[in-house]
């Protein structure tokens, strides 16, 4: 819900008409188009680049709400630690979706400060408001589970990656 009503006021704000041809993405998928279109956004008011390879007719078999908040969540997570870097070289956050052998592979990474503190495999919010805060990696594991994937998440050298991984399914096309 909280992502149709960003691409509400994305669309009250640069007009329906008038969205920027550099903003518009054609993945092969109507909802990571519109969360990609609206990051996008958001990372040139943060001064990050989102540089992305993606085929998003692989993620046919989700649920469009599923990408939604799966997406959402991992690229406010990453623009966010991102928007925070001083050096402007270091306010990148690449993402891809490419299908590798029998697999849909999802991988995300980002520059970040943060030392996180990992339980059950998933870093512990950093925020001081811990119990309106922390929901965003718990919400995109039960997605991936849902959907039959696995989801791991590593942090080397400053660079924050999560990479879900899910068996390959056939497009299902539209009709």
């Amino acid at each position: 819900m909280k992502h149709v009503m960003a691409q509400k006021q994305l669309n009250d704000e640069i007009g329906s008409d008038e969205l920027k041809h550099d903003a518009l993405m054609y993945s092969g998928s109507n909802a990571l188009d519109i969360i990609l279109m609206e990051k996008q956004l958001l990372c040139e008011k943060q001064k990050c680049t989102l540089t992305s390879i993606i085929d998003g007719s692989l993620l046919s078999f989700m649920k469009p709400y599923h990408i939604y908040s799966m997406f959402g969540n991992i690229l406010d997570n990453a623009i966010e630690s991102a928007s925070k870097e001083e050096n402007p070289e270091k306010r990148n956050i690449k993402l891809s979706v490419q299908r590798i052998r029998n697999n849909v592979v999802i991988v995300a990474d980002n520059f970040t400060k943060s030392q996180l503190k990992v339980v059950d495999g998933l870093p512990v919010t950093t925020k001081t408001d811990k119990e309106n805060h922390g929901y965003g990696l718990k919400s995109i594991k039960n997605i991936v589970e849902l959907n039959d994937g696995v989801l791991g998440i590593s942090i080397n050298d400053d660079i924050f990656e999560i990479k879900i991984i899910f068996p390959y399914k056939e497009p299902v096309l539209a009709k």
